[in-house]
């Protein structure tokens, strides 16, 4: 039997529906919980801490895999090791990211400390994989490393517009100073939309910043816009994969932050990659994308080569269902 801790039925809902159609039993621990709600650090230590998970006590044996999605994993760890859970047959863990690097040590430390030896992950981006490996000490074979994708053949929002704006767009490791600065004297007309939690407030007269909006909405505008941008910060893990396979899907020319978690989407040697927190190279890059054909030409070449590979690989969902019942 494979139980599925998580918040919601939302989150990763698509490998979620895939697991319990195969016979698979999802805990809710936040059941009222909105797809379109971002949770801030602070809220992610009080959401973990729910005395919900008091009721996992006896849901497993030793003969079931528990696949935790998102940072339930530290509780989890620590109420096996005192002996209010039962450890399980299998204990795989998912979509446990980290940005900063203070943040990383205190998880690190923790995982070292609470680990169990058959402790496996499931990790999205090359960062995660080499960290949990050479820091944290878990065997190579214990970490399954995954490109997360979507589903490219799903039915998608029609586009807003017919590419008559830049667009960006996420909460998790976005560089939004770095974006502004190199946008704000573009002669553009430029879509941004965040969370409430990235905090801003100062934008160039020329951005149009929305703020939580629906991810339908989010959706069309990404399948709408001219040129995408995803300026990430330097380091962090798993980030833009969400809304890159987004624009893969659109068929969207993508200029980005050179980042280890878009690298293996897009290619080590992609044109439209710039180096992090450079504002000229990212002005440059963006007015390159707009009006060098050859150079819009070469970007497109690389995210229909990605669509292709999308296309004729098999879905996340069985992916990790394969992963978790090897």
């Amino acid at each position: 039997m494979i139980y599925i801790v998580s918040d919601y039925r939302g989150t990763y809902h698509y490998l979620v529906d895939k697991l319990q159609e195969d016979g698979a039993e999802l805990i809710e621990l936040d059941p009222e919980r909105g797809l379109d709600r971002t949770i801030s650090k602070l809220g992610i230590l009080r959401q973990i801490m729910t005395p919900m998970l008091l009721q996992l006590r006896r849901r497993w044996t030793r003969d079931d895999a528990v696949l935790v999605i998102s940072w339930y994993l530290l509780p989890v760890l620590l109420l096996i090791r005192l002996g209010v859970l039962r450890r399980p047959g299998r204990l795989v863990s998912m979509a446990a990211f980290v940005h900063e690097g203070r943040l990383r040590q205190i998880v690190n430390l923790l995982l070292r400390a609470l680990r169990t030896a058959d402790l496996e992950f499931i990790v999205f981006s090359e960062a995660e994989r080499r960290n949990l490996i050479d820091v944290v000490g878990v065997p190579a074979e214990s970490v399954h490393r995954v490109i997360y994708r979507g589903n490219m053949l799903e039915s998608v929002p029609a586009p807003t517009s017919d590419g008559e704006y830049v667009f960006t767009g996420g909460y998790s490791n976005r560089d939004y100073e770095t974006f502004f600065a190199a946008v704000g004297g573009l002669p553009y007309h430029v879509v941004a939309v965040a969370s409430a939690l990235n905090g801003l407030s100062d934008k160039p007269p020329n951005v149009e910043l929305l703020v939580d909006i629906p991810w339908d909405e989010f959706e069309r505008l990404i399948g709408g816009c001219a040129l995408l941008v995803l300026p990430l910060r330097e380091g962090g893990e798993a980030c833009g994969q969400n809304v890159l396979f987004r624009g893969i899907r659109h068929a969207r020319p993508v200029v980005a932050t050179r980042h280890n978690s878009l690298i293996d989407y897009l290619g080590d040697d992609y044109p439209g990659f710039v180096p992090p927190h450079d504002p000229a190279a990212l002005a440059a890059a963006i007015e390159q994308g707009l009006h060098d054909e050859g150079f819009r030409a070469s970007m497109l070449e690389r995210v229909q080569s990605a669509a292709r590979w999308f296309r004729e690989h098999e879905q996340v969902e069985a992916e990790i269902a394969r992963i978790l019942t090897i």
